[in-house]
């Protein structure tokens, strides 16, 4: 069969006053690291816990802030992990870690139990939002996936209260919702799952923002078409001084450094992304690249924050090939196109 009748081409945002094209990057982005959750499960040989320890103390060295380190209900691992780093205080005091889980109510309570204890945690919450997974996958629609999303965050808002007591770990949260699979979502049910996720945490402030992760999953377009979606959402959704708009590009058409660039002038403040040491080319977008990107080519020199990732990028390199056993020849970290293409 014929690739190009048998699948269904990308659906372009009707945009046409689009400002994103015309915009200069004149400020860096949160830079948050995904590789101890998503690069870690994208390898054929998941880290174990010693290997996490050892990548997540170089990522404080370079000086990453949010440190997403875990999807502790998903294994003994993880959780485990979460526990040591919490419990042996490898922690800074300015640095938060984030942890992952689905919308779903014991794997939520788990994950909870993992950060007790912590100082700074963001939770992060994700469920499928497409057509594709609505309909074939869950069998639901647009309204049980509302009200999933929604019930989930109300439990989430239940439990930070919860463990933000002293007397129950005193943590510090912040909250993050990601529509799973939102660049195959249409825009305006995107916008209306999040805006009914904000009023259900109802604790979102322009002092206390929710950060709205919009993941290109599979990168299924071109970047382009991503910042489309991302100057849309950030035209619509409401409350927007009381949101942190976070991209989280996927590298399948090795166009992740692109996507990332590209959303950031439409509008995202925040990038999730790996470390280009020896993950997935599927995985997110990598620092080294974006970052060096915005610094080489912007015209007004000193405006970026050069101490991530270029600090111990070295110990970076060294730190991600022992930790993935990755044993392939090197790699320059700021190639864009990481292994796909010449």
């Amino acid at each position: 069969m014929d690739p190009g009748s048998k699948y269904q081409p990308y659906t372009p945002v009707h945009l046409p006053d689009r400002q994103w094209p015309s915009k200069i990057q004149r400020t860096a982005p949160i830079w948050t690291s995904v590789d101890l959750r998503d690069g870690n499960q994208a390898l054929a040989s998941p880290m174990n816990e010693e290997q996490k320890i050892i990548f997540f103390k170089t990522l404080v060295k370079c000086g990453f802030k949010e440190i997403e380190v875990a999807f502790p209900s998903a294994s003994d691992t993880d959780f485990g992990f979460v526990r040591r780093i919490i419990e042996d205080g490898l922690i800074p005091d300015d640095v938060y870690i984030q942890v992952l889980s689905p919308a779903r109510e014991e794997l939520i309570r788990r994950t909870f139990e993992a950060v007790k204890g912590a100082k700074n945690v963001v939770f992060h919450m994700y469920n499928a939002a497409s057509p594709l997974f609505r309909e074939v996958v869950f069998n639901n629609d647009q309204a049980r996936t509302v009200d999933l999303a929604v019930r989930h965050t109300k439990l989430v808002r239940e439990l930070m209260e919860h463990y933000s007591k002293p007397e129950n770990g005193g943590t510090n949260f912040r909250y993050e919702y990601s529509p799973e699979t939102f660049s195959q979502t249409e825009p305006d049910f995107a916008i209306q799952l999040c805006d009914a996720v904000r009023e259900a945490w109802g604790l979102a402030s322009p002092g206390n923002k929710i950060i709205f992760n919009l993941p290109n999953t599979v990168e299924m377009s071109p970047p382009n078409h991503y910042a489309d979606l991302i100057e849309y959402f950030c035209r619509n959704i409401k409350h927007r001084d009381s949101v942190i708009v976070s991209l989280h590009p996927h590298n399948d058409r090795g166009c992740g450094v692109a996507a990332a660039e590209l959303g950031m002038l439409a509008g995202a403040e925040r990038v999730e992304e790996g470390q280009e040491v020896a993950d997935e080319p599927i995985e997110p977008v990598f620092t080294v690249a974006a970052d060096g990107d915005l610094v080489t080519g912007d015209p007004f020199h000193g405006v970026f924050d050069l101490s991530v990732p270029f600090r111990n990028v070295t110990n970076l390199r060294q730190a991600g090939f022992l930790s993935s056993g990755w044993r392939g020849g090197a790699r320059p970290l700021w190639c864009a196109a990481k292994r796909q293409g010449p």
